[in-house]
């Protein structure tokens, strides 16, 4: 299978993008849970789907398990609230 140039394009812009919003939803997290204290997971949700509103729950989901995983947000579950 060959990429042509446009496709090359189109999936460096993709990534570019996706890196972005990587990069803003990292702020809104850490802006919230800095500012407002723990949140529950939904509650964290909401304040993020109403910054991006038009990114789905499961990329929203990706996003947190990811911060977690990197150690960038603790969830504990004895108060089932990220930190």
């Amino acid at each position: 299978m060959r990429i042509t140039r446009q496709q090359l394009r189109q999936i460096i812009k993709e990534q570019l993008i996706r890196e972005r919003m990587g990069t803003d939803i990292y702020k809104v997290v850490m802006q919230t849970l800095d500012r407002q204290g723990p949140k529950t997971h939904q509650q964290l949700l909401a304040t993020i789907l109403s910054g991006f509103p038009r990114t789905s729950d499961e990329e929203i989901d990706e996003y947190i398990d990811s911060f977690e995983k990197s150690g960038d947000i603790i969830f504990d579950p004895a108060t089932q609230t990220y930190h």
